[in-house]
């Protein structure tokens, strides 16, 4: 990314503030996604989703999503994605100086439903959290949604929301500011890395629970 402001957007991505119900809504066409920001007045606080269809095979987008190790190199904001032994998820987010490190630990569970190429990833703030290191802020609020549906072999329907509240001390005009453009960068960076994969399969190795046979709502 170039210039400082470029890299503070960017990082903004994952340092979202965010309340559920909306005084105004915003919406931008980039990046082959409409996005909708949606804002209150007087309050910190800023909701993000996004609808998008893309000329990339689905499976090639869900092994974005579904690899830690991928997921921490695409992303510029997270400084660490590590799944932790008891399927927990936990994320630094780094939007660097002078902001410091923020740092969650996240309930992350896919359904797959239907055919291949269809499958939602809820995650959430888990109630057991990893000691927060030195220097971090802890997240209060972290939660939301993906949901990736292959429309044909070479396009994909994905639809992304997120609550965030990142904590500390952040100006609520400076998260709304970049917020957009960082989420639209953020969704960029997940499109151009799955265009360079291969198409893989992405199936459970086990059949897919009650649940997961649920249709996506």
């Amino acid at each position: 990314m170039g210039g400082s402001v470029g890299r503070l957007a960017l990082a903004l991505a994952l340092v979202l503030s965010c309340e559920s119900a909306a005084a105004g809504e915003l919406e931008d066409e980039r990046a082959g996604c409409l996005v909708r920001t949606l804002t209150r007045d007087g309050k910190r606080g800023v909701s993000v989703s996004a609808e998008c269809r893309w000329p990339v095979a689905a499976e090639q987008v869900i092994s974005v999503l579904r690899s830690p190790e991928c997921l921490e190199e695409v992303l510029s904001a997270v400084g660490e994605n590590r799944a932790l032994p008891d399927g927990r998820l936990f994320q630094v987010h780094t939007p660097g100086w002078p902001f410091a490190d923020r740092q969650v630990t996240l309930e992350w569970r896919e359904h797959y439903q239907g055919p291949e190429g269809r499958l939602r990833i809820d995650f959430s703030r888990a109630s057991e959290q990893e000691p927060v290191a030195e220097g971090r802020v802890p997240v209060p609020v972290d939660e939301g949604r993906w949901e990736v549906e292959a429309l044909a072999e070479h396009e994909t329907a994905l639809r992304y929301q997120v609550r965030y509240d990142a904590g500390g001390n952040l100006d609520p005009w400076l998260v709304e500011r970049f917020q957009r453009g960082a989420v639209i960068r953020s969704l960029e960076e997940v499109r151009s890395r799955s265009e360079t994969l291969p198409a893989v399969s992405t199936a459970p190795s086990t059949p897919p629970t009650d649940e997961a046979a649920d249709p996506i709502d």
